[in-house]
């Protein structure tokens, strides 16, 4: 019996973090949500989770301020972590990466190309 991979995710949106939450779940990840950026850090801790996904503009702690502050920590310098934002064009991979991120994905969301992206990342772990 397997055990579920574990998945944060962090939008201040309720429909993205819906689909978000039944679309991982569907592919076996036991999902946790977070509503805004402080309630991120909170979730992360409270879950240590494999992966997570963290939108870039929330209220009261941006994705790339929890990237940030969860970086500086031993237990999340090397979980993968994608921002999703719909300001791709603003946020270049580069300085997003400088800041922690491990990939980007842009809103609307494709999701197999997010699922891709997931595997990837979490295959990257264990080899």
């Amino acid at each position: 019996m397997s055990t579920y991979q574990k998945m944060l995710i962090a939008d201040d949106e309720p429909d993205i973090r819906e689909l978000l939450r039944l679309f991982f779940e569907q592919q076996k990840f036991a999902v946790t949500l977070a509503i805004d950026g402080l309630d991120a850090v909170a979730k992360a801790h409270d879950v240590n989770p494999d992966i997570m996904l963290l939108d870039i503009q929330m209220p009261r702690a941006t994705g790339i301020d929890v990237v940030q502050m969860l970086r500086n920590e031993e237990q999340f310098k090397h979980t993968p972590i994608i921002a999703i934002t719909a300001f791709a064009r603003k946020y270049s991979n580069a300085d997003l990466a400088e800041v922690g991120f491990n990939r980007v994905a842009s809103k609307p969301i494709d999701f197999t190309q997010l699922q891709m992206l997931v595997q990837k990342l979490l295959q990257l772990q264990i080899t």
